[in-house]
């Protein structure tokens, strides 16, 4: 018996299913599983061949990537190495990433580049490698790049939006939110005043057909919406903040908060 993993539901067409039964019954896993991000190999990295340039090109704090690859099982290098971070990928496999610093990884800011899979030194081709290995390292990688990017506010994983997105899915069958819909990677609320887009990277928000509706986190996202139920045990409190502004949107005719109802066109008779 093992655990499975989110691909293993995906390849067999059942991923869906699941999530939206974990959210019926109410169950709060302890890690992030059904809903754990994914990451599946693209045409581009297919053709390729052995390099993976997904996350490469992206300015990071080096002190806070070397903290958070090695808490994943990474160990850092310097500039003169093939590899300015490696870690085992699964038997016979070693993650491999390429990076620009100067000195040690850790000294200054790091500029990411290509990673490759290595069997005894020699990359092997990217489709050869383990589905759930390959989207497991490409999950490191992009923790690194959102949460220690130098431009964090520019970046916006996909592969995070694509869990929300799947999430917010699974809640508006359970919690018959008619007015939602999800389109790409934004959340479409139909409400009464307004029809409002929320980034499901960001949690932006935009009013159709032009508009912004700033709603801050200093007076709203303190304590989850009534009505939000996360299905998992792990913090996440940005994809908290996206789904509750949702869930306030949805009902927009109820809203009485005087710094947002300024920003909406008057309630319709």
């Amino acid at each position: 018996m093992t655990v499975a993993h989110p691909f293993a539901l995906y390849e067999r067409g059942l991923l869906a299913r699941w999530q939206e039964e974990v959210v019926r019954r109410r169950i709060k896993q302890p890690v992030k599983q059904v809903f754990r991000e994914l990451y599946l190999l693209t045409p581009a990295e297919r053709a390729a061949g052995d390099t993976s340039r997904r996350f490469a090109g992206h300015a990071v704090n080096g002190k806070v990537a070397a903290q958070l690859l090695a808490g994943r099982g990474w160990s850092v290098h310097g500039e003169y190495d093939d590899h300015q971070a490696t870690r085992p990928a699964g038997p016979g496999l070693t993650a491999a990433l390429r990076c620009e610093l100067h000195g040690y990884f850790g000294l200054g800011d790091v500029t990411t580049g290509d990673v490759r899979f290595l069997a005894g030194g020699v990359p092997v081709p990217l489709d050869s490698v383990p589905a759930v290995t390959f989207s497991e390292v490409m999950r490191d990688l992009d923790l690194v790049v959102s949460v220690a990017g130098a431009a964090t506010s520019e970046y916006g994983s996909a592969a995070a939006a694509n869990s929300r997105g799947q999430l917010l899915s699974a809640l508006i069958e359970d919690l018959g939110l008619e007015r939602v819909t999800v389109e790409g990677t934004a959340a479409v609320v139909r409400g009464s005043r307004a029809t409002y887009r929320v980034h499901l990277t960001s949690g932006s928000i935009h009013l159709e057909p032009a508009g912004y509706l700033c709603i801050v986190p200093a007076t709203f996202g303190g304590s989850a919406h009534q009505r939000l139920f996360l299905p998992f045990a792990d913090e996440d409190r940005l994809t908290s903040v996206i789904l509750s502004k949702v869930l306030l949107l949805n009902d927009d005719e109820s809203i009485t908060d005087p710094s947002i109802l300024a920003q909406l066109p008057p309630a319709p008779a």
